[in-house]
């Protein structure tokens, strides 16, 4: 695979670099910050049926603030749904709701927040565990 570098202009120009990873070439926009996200679901132990509030915290190392969206997913997906499955950042953070399916019983689900990045922030992700144990047999 033949690969070329874009010519600097008189300036030194350009800000773009790419580099070749696993057959792929990766455009990483110079001068964005990174960032570090973590996502954390209260309660992370609940019967089946019930519903956790997932919050996502987005940081970086200038203290600056993040915007943009984080979408959220479950590696089980039959244990429960987002509602909605992404949110918008405020002050660096945001929450969603996971409500795990009553007809699907007893299970453990990673959920994975992936922050979208914006224009001074690299992407990031964080994920965390949820565990839906037997539901109840009593009556709301």
């Amino acid at each position: 695979m033949c690969m070329s570098k874009p010519r600097d202009t008189a300036d030194g120009g350009g800000g773009i670099t790419y580099s070749l990873v696993n057959g792929t070439i990766a455009f990483n926009p110079t001068g964005l910050i990174g960032t570090d996200t973590t996502v954390t679901c209260n309660p992370s132990s609940l019967p089946s049926g019930n519903r956790s509030i997932c919050t996502v915290q987005v940081n970086d190392s200038a203290s600056g603030i993040q915007t943009g969206n984080v979408t959220l997913s479950a590696s089980n997906q039959g244990l429960g749904t987002f509602s909605p499955s992404y949110c918008t950042l405020s002050s660096g953070s945001c929450s969603v709701e996971f409500v795990t399916n009553q007809e699907y019983g007893p299970g453990t689900t990673s959920v994975y927040a992936s922050y979208n990045g914006d224009d001074t922030h690299y992407t990031s992700a964080g994920r965390t565990l949820v565990y839906a144990t037997a539901s109840s047999n009593n009556d709301d």
